[in-house]
């Protein structure tokens, strides 16, 4: 069963419990059965989707050949949720609507995102990535340079197999959706953002599904996990400069190493 990034009872620490500071891929095998996550912000994530798509056409995109990856998708989707995507929409537009995962496909030879439904995003837009093979959509990301390789080679050698990794940001607010510049409208009120990702390839037309499931909790969780909590402040005080300038969390870093430091006098 899939869990939250800070349930106590998850036998996986947060990613910034990682030793040190070394980019890395970081992808482990999982069961099917933990492919998507629905808990109990379902509706609420699925109603605001809706308010999402309805002012921000540049939410979904599908390239020609990226179709058929989409139809295969939406009935796996169905499969999985024993729901029916709506069929006036584009197979991408549909699957995206029945799960709080943002989903995206890349070509399986190329590496090109083909497709995608991403309602929330950390810091970047669909409109700007489609088209774009995985290592030129991942040109901004400082360390991603020195991964870039061993990237490739991993997503051009996955099976059938469900696999999947963890990122976190430290952010400013509860908002899912962040958009390039990382925008606030109000003052930082400082939460932490998991991203569960995985990675599988679909069996008929060899196209590679990623997935991005957002979890955003107040620093106030880990209150009292004083483990957690020297984990983050050892992370964000070994974290360069340019990522987190590219992660948008300069302010809300800087804050949150006061905030960990009172915490643990």
């Amino acid at each position: 069963m899939v869990q939250h990034p800070l349930d106590p009872t998850n036998p996986f620490h947060p990613p910034f419990m990682q030793k040190d500071g070394r980019a890395k891929i970081g992808l482990r095998l999982a069961p099917d059965s933990e492919w998507l996550h629905r808990d109990e912000l379902h509706e609420a994530q699925l109603r605001r989707k809706v308010e999402l798509l309805a002012v921000h056409d540049d939410s979904v995109a599908c390239l020609e050949r990226g179709v058929a990856a989409s139809e295969e998708l939406l009935m796996a989707i169905e499969q999985w949720t024993g729901q029916s995507g709506n069929r006036s929409l584009e197979p991408i537009d549909a699957a995206g609507r029945l799960v709080q995962e943002d989903l995206c496909i890349l070509d399986g030879e190329s590496l090109v995102l083909v497709a995608g439904s991403v309602c929330f995003p950390q810091g970047w837009l669909l409109s700007s990535k489609i088209g774009l093979s995985m290592r030129a959509i991942h040109a901004p990301v400082p360390y991603y340079e020195s991964i870039a390789d061993p990237s490739d080679k991993v997503v051009h050698a996955l099976d059938l197999r469900l696999r999947w990794r963890m990122n976190w940001f430290v952010v400013g607010s509860d908002k899912l959706r962040s958009e390039p510049g990382h925008p606030l409208d109000g003052p930082i009120c400082l939460h932490l953002r998991f991203e569960r990702q995985t990675l599988r390839r679909l069996p008929k037309t060899g196209a590679v599904v990623f997935t991005i499931r957002s979890y955003i909790s107040p620093i106030e969780t880990i209150d009292g996990r004083p483990e957690l909590q020297t984990g983050l402040l050892r992370a964000l005080d070994t974290m360069s400069d340019a990522e987190r300038t590219y992660h948008g969390n300069n302010a809300p870093a800087e804050l949150a190493k006061d905030y960990l430091r009172s915490k643990l006098m």
